[in-house]
């Protein structure tokens, strides 16, 4: 089952005005690579610095992140999303729980048809203790989905496996202008 971590604004809506200038920003703090074509257009090597940027939590674990180690499980390579014209949910199917902002209750899964457009209609969740309407964006998914118009996804991370250090938060935020959160995803492609 294919393991991703996947980093995008706090702000669901926001986007970068130039992608491409994003990347090339990536690149020249040696967090990005080269692109690998072999995974698709928006696909990406880890760059020369890419191990100071993410922090692995436990044990050592075996990462592949070379262009002739592509296939093999672990395999480690980053995507940068196109922007979404709408909100969007980011996730998968691992979201177990979530808790009402407004006052902590912890819920199970929401259901489906709030992630499909976020910023339609049926995209209010009736807290069962507080009564607030909230929009499922605000939801506290914990480190198990979000919201936005565009992600940066570092595939062959695991969840628990590694988290994005305090320093690449604060250049993504240094680079943007804008502060990014996390999640992992869990996919059956």
């Amino acid at each position: 089952m294919p393991e991703k971590l996947i980093l995008h604004y706090r702000d669901p809506g926001a986007s970068p005005a130039d992608p491409q200038w994003l990347e090339q920003q990536l690149r020249a703090i040696g967090f990005l690579g080269e692109r690998y074509n072999q995974a698709g257009d928006n696909q990406f090597l880890t760059g020369p610095d890419f191990l100071q940027y993410i922090s692995f939590i436990g044990c050592s674990p075996t990462i592949y992140t070379t262009l002739n180690e592509a296939g093999r499980p672990g395999f480690c390579h980053m995507e940068i999303s196109t922007v979404s014209q709408q909100t969007r949910f980011l996730g998968a199917n691992n979201i177990r729980y979530f808790y009402c902002p407004h006052c902590r209750h912890k819920a199970k899964e929401p259901t489906f048809r709030h992630m499909q457009d976020p910023d339609g209609p049926d995209n209010l969740w009736k807290c069962p203790d507080c009564g607030n309407d909230i929009p499922v964006y605000e939801l506290d998914l914990r480190e198990q989905g979000g919201f936005g118009r565009f992600y940066i996804a570092i595939w062959g991370i695991g969840e628990g496996l590694a988290i994005p250090s305090d320093k690449l938060l604060a250049e993504l935020e240094r680079i943007t202008e804008k502060s990014w959160r996390f999640f992992y995803c869990r996919t059956h492609e």
